[in-house]
C-alpha cells in the first residue's frame, strides 16, 4: 500500500469517527496565509460572511456568498457578493479538510498548501 493511500485512509477514518465538520465549523475563523489576514463567519444557514486585509499596502475587502461541507470532507464556497475582483461574484472552490478539531481546522488548497484557521469566537 503506497504512503499516500494510507494517508487518505487514515484521513477517511478520522473523519468518519469525528463524524463531518460541517456543523462545528459555524463560527468566525481566521487565516493569515500569504500576507494576508482573512477571517470568515461561518453561520449555520449556510451562508458565510468574510473580511480580507492585507497591511503591507492598507488593502481591504468584503465578501460573502454561500458554504458547506462536501462528502464529508471537502470544504467548499461560492461567492455571491464582493468588494475587490480576486473573489469576484461566481468564484468557488472546495478545498480538502486535513485536519479538524473544534478550534482549528487545515485545508489543503489545489496547489497542495497547507491552509490553518484559527477559531476565533466559539461555537455557538
Amino acid at each position: 500500500m503506497n504512503a499516500r493511500f494510507a494517508h487518505v485512509l487514515m484521513l477517511c477514518a478520522a473523519l468518519v469517527a469525528c463524524g463531518d465538520p460541517g456543523d462545528k465549523l459555524v463560527g468566525t475563523w481566521q487565516s493569515q496565509d500569504s500576507g494576508y489576514d482573512n477571517r470568515l463567519e461561518l453561520r449555520a444557514d449556510g451562508t458565510f460572511k468574510g473580511k480580507l486585509h492585507r497591511a503591507s499596502d492598507a488593502f481591504e475587502g468584503n465578501y460573502s456568498g454561500t458554504w458547506q461541507v462536501q462528502r464529508g470532507h471537502y470544504f467548499g464556497i461560492f461567492v455571491t457578493e464582493s468588494d475587490f475582483a480576486m473573489l469576484a461574484p461566481g468564484y468557488s472552490f472546495a478545498q480538502e479538510v486535513v485536519e479538524y478539531d473544534n478550534d482549528r481546522f487545515v485545508l489543503r488548497t489545489t496547489s497542495n498548501h497547507d491552509e490553518t484557521w484559527i477559531r476565533v469566537i466559539s461555537a455557538p
